[in-house]
């Protein structure tokens, strides 16, 4: 059993997509390449976009609404990836464990030396 998922895109009649800018954004609003347009999960934010333009810009026809229908079958399988993730993060643990050690063991033979060299004098 597959499910559906309708997402949709806003196109001008130029062909072109309508984009997210994001907060402050500046440039075009319309881009060739579908994969920068700006996706809606409900129809809703499309149908938004279409009443703007058909208002503030009229002289530029009016844009379109363009369904696209996404099958989800398959989940993605993330356990290698985070099997590997997990294992180099005890790595780095272990390392880091280790440096530590050192370096308080090191930092234990300099006090000797300087208590050694105190008793000497």
């Amino acid at each position: 059993m597959s499910e559906q998922l309708i997402l949709y895109v806003v196109r001008n009649r130029e062909g072109k997509f309508f984009r997210r800018k994001g907060f402050g954004g500046g440039g075009d609003s319309w881009v060739e390449d579908i994969r920068k347009a700006r996706i809606f999960g409900k129809i809703a934010g499309a149908r938004a976009v279409v009443g703007f333009f058909s208002k503030q810009a009229a002289q530029y026809g009016l844009p379109e609404i363009v369904p696209m229908v996404a099958l989800i079958c398959k989940p993605i399988d993330e356990t290698e990836r985070i099997r590997v993730r997990d294992e180099k993060a005890k790595e780095t643990a272990l390392r880091r464990e280790e440096r530590k050690t050192m370096a308080e063991i090191d930092a234990a033979r300099d006090r000797l030396a300087n208590l050694q060299r105190r008793k000497v004098r």
